[in-house]
């Protein structure tokens, strides 16, 4: 059975999804049932999907909450398909390059492409992993230019296309694999297998599928005993900005069809008890350019000002006139398009008004410092313990250590040119702090004696938490399991 669930409020139709699922699931429990629910979200929405069902209860061995690749991923784990080795973005423009290199004399419209330009190299990269999201091989392309003339420049940029993607794939051999391939090789695996037997599937968040994502919900429909597909339009919108979800409908209905399957759907129309009349219509007529609103406003204002900061005091006069009326400072959310261009002004406008402010701002993670010791404590066991890494690692704050003690061995280790995991980990400091022909006192003995406690301190958690990695490679769970002990031995605050 496909269901398609018709919605533009998320809200709607996660109510919906997550009523269902924990239908199914009191049913497994009810009758002692092992039916496996899956439920699939981009990747982006995995972890706030995963809350979700954590604050509803719904946690169960039966239920999964996986995007694309996780899926991928799972069905490699069960019927083979692991066992390559992935290419990185770096190596990959490494072998376009070298592909192009090989093809310079074959090629007809790219064969003016200057090799050491990269942005080239970097757009017939990204012209390669798109069309294997979409689904499209170096044969669809060669067909389709041999059904336009000869000598039109299109048939020469497919053929072309087409003679870099198959040079990509012989360079690429059975040594390597692109990422990109992971969908296209797991629908070759479902059409031969049935992974989603006894399974139940829910499709929630997207607003589009490539070709491979559509190959592989043809195999869901197919094989699954439910597959529950939520699109955020209405049948009757003709905007055209619902033309990919009314293409990505068709898809599914035209493999729904395909394979015999029974389709139902539903759609959830807008609570208009939750809304003000006028928020209700601009809710139905958002994508309407000629719907006129003729009601009474009681709840839009449109406000113009000359500046940023003229902005920041408008919101912030109109929430002390609210709240003196009787409203309360947590009534209120603040949206804007671009965060951090009011880092400065809308917090002391609030902070001068009195107004108490949480300014949420997307940060990169490398930013915080807990972060960059973890990044810090792998280069170092990657990179051959180089003084430069140890001194990174240092400066974040999180050895252990206080400042003092780290400048100390920062001092030592600069001028002494400490390097490698031998004279960190095994050879004590014996060297003058203060440099060459210095005469050692007893000052400076008991002074190496206790920089040399403090190196051990420094080195020793990170020893034993890079000795996972000593051959070579490591299973995550050892990983996580040797990171905890590290941050255990450095007694790093919650």
């Amino acid at each position: 059975m496909l269901n398609i669930i018709y919605s533009r409020e998320e809200k709607q139709k996660n109510s919906v999804i997550y009523d269902e699922i924990s239908r199914l699931l009191l049913e497994n429990e009810k009758e002692n049932k092992h039916k496996n629910i899956i439920l699939l979200v981009p990747e982006q929405q995995v972890l706030e999907s995963e809350k979700i069902t954590a604050e509803m209860g719904l946690l169960s061995f039966d239920l999964q909450v996986l995007s694309f690749g996780r899926l991928a991923n799972e069905i490699f784990r069960r019927f083979g398909g692991l066992s390559h080795k992935y290419i990185s973005k770096g190596a990959s423009y490494v072998v376009t390059y070298r592909v192009l290199c090989e093809l310079a004399g074959a090629l007809s419209e790219y064969n003016d492409i200057s090799l050491k330009d990269r942005s080239a190299i970097k757009l017939l990269q990204n012209a390669i992993t798109e069309f294997k999201n979409a689904g499209i091989t170096s044969g669809m392309l060669e067909e389709t230019a041999e059904k336009l003339p000869k000598g039109d420049k299109l048939r020469s940029k497919l053929e072309d296309l087409a003679m870099i993607m198959t040079s990509y794939r012989v360079v690429l051999g059975n040594k390597y694999a692109d990422p990109a391939d992971d969908l296209t090789l797991a629908s070759q695996i479902l059409k031969k297998n049935d992974f989603f037997e006894n399974t139940h599937v829910f499709i929630n968040s997207f607003d589009g599928f490539t070709g491979a994502e559509l190959d592989i919900i043809r195999c869901m429909i197919k094989d699954a005993d439910g597959v529950t597909v939520a699109l955020s339009y209405l049948l009757s919108d003709n905007a055209q900005c619902f033309e990919k979800l009314k293409n990505t409908d068709k898809a599914i209905r035209s493999a729904a069809k395909d394979h015999n399957v029974p389709i139902r759907h539903r759609t959830l129309e807008a609570d208009s008890d939750q809304k003000s009349e006028v928020l209700s219509f601009i809710c139905e007529n958002m994508w309407d350019i000629d719907a006129l609103y003729d009601g009474q406003n009681d709840a839009v204002q449109v406000f113009s000002c000359k500046d940023d900061f003229e902005q920041a005091r408008c919101v912030a006069a109109d929430i002390l006139k609210k709240v003196k009326n009787g409203a309360s400072f947590k009534d209120f959310a603040i949206i804007m398009r671009d965060p951090e261009k009011y880092l400065g002004i809308l917090d002391s406008v609030f902070s001068a008004c009195s107004i108490p402010l949480h300014f949420s701002v997307r940060t990169d993670i490398k930013r915080h410092p807990e972060i960059r010791m973890i990044s810090c404590a792998i280069a170092l066991g990657a990179y051959g313990w180089k003084t430069d890494d140890m001194i990174s690692y240092m400066r974040t704050g999180m050895t252990g250590l206080d400042i003092e003690t780290c400048d100390a061995l920062e001092d030592y280790f600069s001028l002494w040119k400490v390097s490698g995991k031998n004279s960190f980990v095994k050879r004590d400091l014996k060297k003058h702090p203060d440099g060459f022909g210095k005469e050692f006192d007893e000052k400076t003995n008991s002074y190496l004696e206790e920089l040399n406690a403090h190196k051990k301190a420094l080195v020793d958690p990170l020893y034993r938490f890079l000795s996972v990695f000593d051959g070579g490679e490591a299973y995550v769970k050892d990983v996580c399991r040797a990171l905890f002990g590290l941050l255990v031995d450095i007694k790093l605050k919650d």
